[in-house]
């Protein structure tokens, strides 16, 4: 079944950062995601390396959510584990750091790389999610913490406004229905591809595998795909959200849909289940 994710989104890092860590998403990952137009490539993988992925998923997932490297999980046959998004490697990020400050000297203070993170609130737990965050980008990051109303940080992630953010995305039934979220025809003055990084290479992957009903090539364009994202550095991933509705005895109707063929509908994905459909015997 798809699972949400959760993590970060990088879009610019240079400058004032334009890069966006997001995690979580419309889907089965959270994740931290990285506007990276045209950016330096290594400032975004140092924010990704430096990302502290096993205690976010320790001590805020309480390690009930399953730990997420890439967009898929191992049962879904788009899975490839060469595909690996690289996290709690402290180590690795100050030497990426290290270079870049040597090169770009106007975007560090003090050997660290600054950009400002951004969650919507109030909220207690995005509040505990920052200060982990911070924590581990603390030794080659100088973050700055913005804490807004959810409905300004939609507003300031899809206008660009940020430089990394929490967001939950991806997770359709049908994987190249996320292509919303990557494309090059979703960047714009208000973009959908929260990243705003155009790879024109990656879309032609995308839209051949999802024009196609050889499903041997709809995998292999998709984990090509998937690793050209990953070599840009563009998400950092936390989990795979677990969606589950509790009910009582008497609740019916969540999963009787059928296709007018006949065949069983999906009982319910990323949080979505038929509501219409549901009644009670008492």
């Amino acid at each position: 079944d798809p699972l949400p994710l959760g993590g970060l989104i990088l879009t610019d890092l240079q400058g004032t950062l334009e890069g966006s860590v997001a995690i979580g998403a419309n889907g089965p990952v959270d994740r931290v995601v990285i506007r990276a137009s045209g950016r330096d490539i290594r400032a975004r993988e140092a924010v990704i390396r430096a990302t502290s992925r096993e205690l976010y998923n320790s001590q805020i997932g309480q390690g009930v959510n399953r730990t997420a490297t890439q967009i898929f999980t191992p049962e879904s046959p788009f899975y490839d584990p060469s595909i690996e998004s690289i996290a709690d490697d402290p180590e690795g990020a100050a030497a990426l750091v290290a270079e870049y400050c040597a090169d770009v000297p106007d975007q560090c203070t003090d050997g660290k790389i600054n950009f400002e993170y951004q969650f919507a609130g109030p909220s207690v737990v995005g509040t505990q999610i920052a200060e982990l965050l911070v924590e581990g980008w603390s030794e080659s990051f100088n973050v700055t913490v913005q804490e807004i109303p959810q409905d300004q940080l939609i507003q300031e992630a899809l206008f660009g406004l940020y430089n990394v953010t929490a967001w939950r995305l991806f997770g359709a039934v049908e994987p190249y229905n996320d292509n919303v979220w990557l494309l090059c025809r979703t960047v714009g003055p208000i973009s959908l591809n929260w990243n705003r990084v155009c790879d024109e290479e990656r879309d032609a992957l995308l839209l051949e595998g999802i024009g196609s009903n050889d499903e041997a090539l709809r995998i292999a364009n998709m984990q090509a795909a998937w690793q050209r994202i990953t070599d840009q550095h563009l998400f950092a991933f936390f989990n795979h959200t677990l969606w589950a509705f509790g009910v009582a005895p008497g609740v019916n109707g969540l999963c009787e849909r059928t296709t007018p063929e006949g065949d069983p509908m999906l009982c319910q994905f990323n949080g979505r289940t038929f509501f219409s459909s549901t009644w009670m015997d008492q």
